[in-house]
């Protein structure tokens, strides 16, 4: 996937014109039919805010042919950071073959965690979190420590500009 720089809209923090939406959607776009870069609707002064970590930084990785938009924070000096992920159509059967991996990696100490109330289902485990709403996922994945708190936060506040 081709990687850019976030667009002028995600660095001032402007907020996205994106309809708000939710259940599932086209390939990489919201039920209303907008595409979605996950950059511009939670620019790094939104994550720096829901996380408490001072990212600077976002960088855009979409395929809009997958339906997959994926933004990775980072602070300036590029040691903290994580990256959200929103697979926009068909992320079912993907979620349910990552909560089976989670399942087998790490054994009991690293399993996945079921988190209620995230999505219509969702599981945490020690590379992030994922949340499913429909057939489309929101997914957190770390860099740097997060909390299951501020991953659910970044998690819910994307979903709530789809």
């Amino acid at each position: 996937a081709a990687t850019s720089a976030a667009t002028s809209a995600a660095a001032s923090g402007s907020p996205s014109s994106t309809p708000a939406g939710a259940g599932s959607a086209g390939a990489g776009s919201t039920s209303s039919g907008a595409a979605v870069d996950v950059c511009t609707l939670l620019p790094a002064t939104t994550a720096a805010t829901l996380t408490g970590i001072a990212v600077t930084q976002a960088t855009s990785a979409n395929t809009p042919a997958a339906g997959l938009s994926k933004c990775k924070y980072m602070n300036d000096a590029g040691t903290a950071g994580f990256n959200v992920s929103y697979i926009g159509s068909h992320a079912k059967s993907g979620y349910d073959a990552e909560l089976e991996a989670a399942k087998t990696v790490g054994g009991s100490t690293a399993g996945p965690t079921v988190v209620t109330g995230v999505g219509d289902t969702a599981f945490v485990n020690h590379f992030g979190m994922s949340a499913l709403y429909g057939d489309t996922e929101i997914r957190v994945a770390i860099v740097s420590t997060l909390t299951q708190d501020q991953m659910t936060s970044v998690i819910e506040a994307l979903h709530a500009k789809l």
